[in-house]
């Protein structure tokens, strides 16, 4: 809704309303990332929430920019019970066709690290044993392609938003080499979030926003009833070394073992294809201080 934003005022009733140092806070949507930039220059906002594309001209306005490392990663959905999703093989090709670190370079101006796995590098969960787990090879997907039964390549449906066209523009064109030929689906953004619960669409270019507790985070991708579990199907040895994991004491010395074991399984058995984690990115004037950071 043009000009739609949110007020909000302290509660002086709040329990610690003196640690509260904001007495108001607005909350301004702005959907042109460059008015953005130019607002927050001119004074008319204090902070804002900027895409990659924005860094160079937020430094070139002499503003400060903070990279905010945080559970966040860009993921393809995927539906593993319609064809030809179903099959293994296509997967691990579309996997190996896809050059991360080209992506992060071309699509969000090198503000993100390639990844296999839900989790960032440091993060309990985080299993280094799935790094480079499917290596860009294009010749290998051509190969698993062909073992899939389809030696002339495939033709597929990539939805997404129309935020995310830079990003799937550069997939597509990754994947044509190795004969993955990509239709490109432009959604409403309400239409992303509907597929989580009608799940029409078998293939959504998406973001997964990790969790505090890294067992709901695997809930939320590989559980059966998982939001971003689109077929709605867990392997028995997922679903018992999430268990496993669970019932083991965050203090015991086995709770990370066992943590990443769950990750590991859920990775190569589900479908979910994990691109790259990347940052929240802040930008405001050097009389702004005092932002903390948040992974979550």
């Amino acid at each position: 809704v043009p000009n739609a934003h949110a007020d909000l005022v302290r509660n002086e009733t709040y329990w610690n309303a003196d640690h509260i140092l904001i007495d108001e806070f607005h909350v301004v949507p702005v959907t042109d990332p460059a008015t953005v930039v130019a607002g927050v220059q001119t004074g008319q906002w204090d902070v804002a929430l900027i895409p990659p594309s924005q860094v160079q001209a937020s430094d070139a306005a002499g503003l400060a920019v903070e990279n905010i490392r945080a559970l966040t990663v860009r993921t393809l959905d995927v539906n593993n019970t319609v064809a030809p999703y179903d099959d293994p093989l296509v997967l691990q090709a579309i996997s190996h066709a896809t050059d991360r670190q080209a992506l992060v370079d071309g699509a969000y101006f090198g503000q993100g690290t390639p990844n296999f796995q839900p989790f960032p590098e440091g993060y309990v969960a985080y299993d280094e044993s799935l790094e480079d787990l499917y290596p860009y090879d294009v010749d290998e997907a051509e190969s698993l392609l062909a073992e899939a039964g389809h030696p002339d390549g495939i033709d597929i449906e990539l939805s997404l938003s129309e935020a995310d066209s830079a990003i799937a523009e550069v997939l597509q064109a990754q994947w044509a080499e190795a004969g993955i030929r990509a239709t490109l689906n432009v959604l409403a953004p309400t239409a992303i979030a509907q597929n989580y619960v009608a799940r029409t669409h078998p293939l959504v270019l998406d973001s997964f926003s990790g969790r505090q507790s890294p067992l709901q985070a695997l809930e939320v991708l590989f559980g059966e009833t998982g939001l971003m579990n689109l077929g709605g199907t867990t392997p028995p040895e997922l679903t018992a070394a999430i268990d496993q994991a669970r019932a083991t004491p965050l203090d015991a010395d086995d709770y990370q073992k066992n943590l990443q074991n769950a990750v590991s399984i859920g990775v190569k058995t589900q479908p979910n294809t994990f691109l790259f984690t990347w940052p929240r990115i802040l930008i405001h004037p050097d009389a702004v201080t005092g932002i903390q950071h948040w992974i979550d």
